[in-house]
């Protein structure tokens, strides 16, 4: 991934802590990995996509949450995948699963200033 980089924050991009946070815990994250509309409060530093490079890679669903539309989740298309992406935690940093790889990809570090 390239350094991190300043943004004006635009319409779908989508943001979350950090490329450990790129890796679904198990059962907390079965519905989905978070991503959200905005930088968390206690941040300054995160990483950002935005939704059409999740679908574009074809392997992803993308939704918003029930009860907030400003939090996205995303998972796989295919539950049983979602559980071995889940499972490959414990390893995101020295070995991440190809969707987590997937996921770095498409996105960059950005670093708030406050």
């Amino acid at each position: 991934m390239t350094q991190p980089i300043k943004i004006e924050l635009k319409k779908e991009q989508l943001f979350t802590d950090l490329q450990y946070q790129l890796t679904p815990r198990p059962v907390t994250d079965e519905n989905g990995l978070s991503f959200f509309t905005y930088i968390m409060d206690n941040n300054n530093k995160a990483v950002m996509t935005t939704v059409e490079a999740v679908k574009k890679e074809g392997v992803f669903l993308i939704e918003k949450y029930p009860n907030n539309p400003k939090h996205h989740l995303i998972s796989t298309k295919d539950p049983y995948e979602h559980q071995l992406w889940m499972n490959s935690k414990t390893n995101a940093n020295n070995d991440p699963y190809y969707l987590t790889g997937i996921l770095m990809k498409i996105s960059v570090p950005v670093q708030v200033q406050k």
